[in-house]
């Protein structure tokens, strides 16, 4: 830790880092320009509320490129208020490290999902399938066309990097769309960027960044098509074991005659299911939906045809079969690290003050 980090010390064995006006419960993941953590307020007035802390790197802190990536997401989804969207709650600056604070969502991942499915050598459930590729098409037709209340600014934001590990499932069936950080309004889309750069996890890219062509909304419909296909069949359809960067950037940019229908993997897909996640992959823009909107009609539709009955509670229901030992453990932990902290609040000699304008907290000593 930097010598600006607090610190709260609890039975002389567990130390949590203050940061700004939150308590670091756990670090969740560290990329190569931020790291995320598990988070509650530093206060009792937070009433333990849980939430994520997303915070930048000291070493990338001073990196002008990602910064404005940074502001971007936060610009993207501050204002944000979806049943299908993370929702940002705070962002500023802390330890002269920026930050976003938002939901806790409590769930998986699809990229877990699948592996789940796949350890277990089942299918996902078709039914189950379409309903999570609906919701994640909703987040996203409210995002391409999202307009600022306060500015009246149409944001119109594409996400650019959608993918199963950006696409959240609680365990009550509610699926939500998260880190816009390489979001971009599509007023703005045209800004030099470093070049030659590829934004996005490679495998999950459509043609036209392939081919570093201006983006619309089209551009997320097809990566949300490739996790279709990856839904329906546990496949990926552009990527095999081994394969190179630049061999699956080939085969996506010649897509139309390198992708099976999810059928030929999974007999138990209606055709109406294959022409739906088909024309979300059509190499040409033109050809696929005209919008995240049209794609979440069709999938609806062949939802009613097929599937009438299905419901998030019956997603809830195998969220909680597939995941029921990691739902105990992970409440377990939260509870435990709610109490750990908030023992040590009510024991502590000092306070939490606001003191600068990077919003720095004082040293919590516990009366240990």
């Amino acid at each position: 830790m930097g010598q600006n980090d607090q610190v709260t010390t609890i039975d002389n064995f567990l130390t949590f880092e203050t940061f700004g006006n939150y308590i670091l419960l756990k670090k969740l993941a560290t990329g190569g320009m931020a790291e995320v953590f598990l988070a509650r307020p530093a206060s009792h007035k937070g009433n333990g509320r849980v939430q994520v802390i997303k915070r930048i790197l000291p070493h990338v802190a001073t990196d002008a490129l990602f910064l404005k990536m940074f502001q971007s997401e936060i610009q993207v989804t501050l204002g944000f208020n979806h049943p299908h969207t993370v929702q940002l709650h705070d962002f500023g600056e802390a330890n002269r490290q920026p930050y976003i604070s938002m939901e806790y969502i409590e769930g998986k991942n699809l990229k877990d999902i699948i592996c789940k499915f796949g350890d277990r050598s089942e299918l996902m459930p078709t039914a189950m399938a379409l309903s999570l590729l609906a919701q994640a098409a909703s987040g996203l037709s409210y995002a391409h066309t999202f307009v600022n209340k306060v500015t009246g600014e149409e944001v119109r934001a594409i996400h650019r990097d959608i993918s199963p590990h950006n696409l959240i499932l609680s365990y009550d069936g509610n699926l939500k769309v998260i880190d816009f950080g390489i979001a971009k309004a599509a007023s703005s889309m045209q800004e030099a960027t470093r070049a030659g750069t590829i934004k996005g996890k490679y495998a999950y890219l459509s043609p036209e960044q392939v081919n570093g062509d201006l983006l619309d909304a089209r551009a997320d419909i097809f990566a949300l098509g490739i996790v279709a296909w990856e839904l329906l069949t546990l496949r990926r359809p552009f990527y095999r074991d081994g394969d190179s960067e630049i061999t699956v950037l080939g085969t996506i940019n010649n897509c139309d005659h390198n992708v099976k229908a999810p059928s030929f993997y999974n007999c138990e897909i209606p055709p109406e299911v294959d022409k739906v996640v088909l024309k979300a992959l059509r190499r040409n823009p033109a050809e696929r939906y005209a919008s995240a909107a049209e794609f979440q009609s069709a999938l609806r539709q062949v939802m009613q045809q097929h599937y009438p009955n299905y419901t998030y509670s019956d997603t809830a229901k195998t969220m909680h079969i597939l995941f029921a030992d990691e739902i105990r453990e992970e409440r377990k932990e939260i509870r435990e690290l709610n109490l750990q902290v908030q023992m040590s609040l009510s024991n502590a000699d000092a306070t939490v003050v606001e003191g600068s304008d990077e919003a720095r907290c004082q040293q919590i000593w516990g009366r240990l």
